[in-house]
């Protein structure tokens, strides 16, 4: 019998398999400690779950907030910069425009997913990096055992913009109620390799693997947070509610005025086409790069050595980059996994 914790909400997560867990610590060196899997939902966790899942599960969402939801690596950080600066910064006139994204607009299951990370190395060092300043600030009786970022995320006055990669079963029941939620999808096989060099890149994870090892974490949904498409089939039961919006990365890139005008309807922002290219020009990718969210304490967090040959965690900024970078073999896996869990009409006329 493997470890089974009870969750809030009556859900539960169990330890993967020891066997699994041994190879899965060898692929992920960041990995030092367990890795849950959720039920019902599938999502993957480590073992971070068992400090944070109550205060995740309970947080408390305000009517005026906005949560960006989506799998990782698609395109929610550039995501995240649109919808905080059409809400907070639209005539480019904010005090503090450049304050680390993760300040401004925190992700709400951050110190889970660092638990590991957050054993290996000392709170005082990770709260002296520039990123977090405003931690201190802001939060000046921070006790980190309580989470460094959800404590971030519930001192925000202003309109909050959030982010996670967390299905909704993963909160209390009725969060479309109580929020905006915007799902952003990506190409499958975009998110694949982007998503392996994310794992490359930051020491959480220290990914060491070859593509295909990688590739076959993903489409087995035993990559952190679990499988794609579930998540994805989650956040579409909201689908018809008036608090919920669809975009897909592919438009935004294709057309950001057009898909800003959308938002700008759904955010209920009434922001003039002079303020939305002021948005466009603030998030353009040689911004986004400027603002990375781990620029600014890459040392800490980033394995220096990736980072240069392969790029920073803003790397291209690319839709359709995945052709000519997978195997005939790696094609057919994600085709695969495409035709499993991306059945909806519309995602069949995308990806398929």
């Amino acid at each position: 019998m493997f470890e089974r914790l009870e969750l809030s909400g009556g859900r539960f997560a169990e330890a993967l398999p020891p066997e699994q867990q041994t190879q899965y610590s060898k692929d992920f060196t960041g990995n030092v400690s367990k890795i849950f899997r959720i039920n019902p939902c599938g999502t993957i966790v480590p073992e971070g779950i068992k400090y944070y899942e109550e205060d995740i599960y309970n947080f408390k969402f305000r009517p005026d907030d906005v949560l960006v939801m989506s799998y990782p690596k698609c395109g929610t950080t550039w995501l995240q910069e649109i919808i905080w600066n059409m809400r907070n910064n639209p005539d480019l006139d904010h005090q503090n425009p450049e304050e680390p994204l993760l300040a401004r607009s925190p992700v709400i299951e951050t110190d889970m997913a660092l638990h590991d990370y957050m054993l290996t190395t000392s709170v005082e060092k990770y709260l002296d990096e520039p990123m977090f300043s405003t931690f201190k600030t802001r939060c000046p009786n921070l006790d980190p055992k309580r989470g460094i970022h959800l404590q971030m995320a519930e001192s925000l006055t202003e309109p909050r913009t959030l982010k996670t990669h967390l299905p909704p079963s993963c909160f209390q029941p009725g969060l479309i109620n109580k929020c905006k939620v915007v799902l952003i999808v990506r190409h499958p096989k975009d998110v694949v390799l982007s998503f392996q060099h994310h794992c490359r890149l930051l020491k959480s994870h220290g990914f060491t693997g070859s593509q295909d090892v990688f590739i076959e974490y993903f489409v087995n949904d035993l990559m952190i947070y679990g499988s794609y498409g579930n998540l994805v089939r989650e956040a579409l039961q909201f689908k018809l509610h008036p608090n919920f919006y669809l975009l897909f990365y592919e438009d935004l890139k294709a057309d950001i005025q057009a898909e800003l005008r959308k938002l700008n309807v759904f955010l209920g922002t009434g922001l003039s086409e002079l303020q939305l290219q002021n948005v466009e020009r603030q998030t353009c990718f040689k911004n986004m790069q400027k603002f990375d969210p781990y620029r600014v304490m890459s040392s800490a967090v980033s394995n220096m050595d990736v980072a240069q040959k392969d790029g920073p965690f803003i790397r291209r900024g690319l839709a359709m980059a995945w052709k000519g970078e997978l195997t005939e073999e790696q094609e057919k896996m994600m085709n695969d996994f495409i035709m499993k869990h991306f059945t909806d009409q519309e995602f069949k006329a995308r990806f398929h």
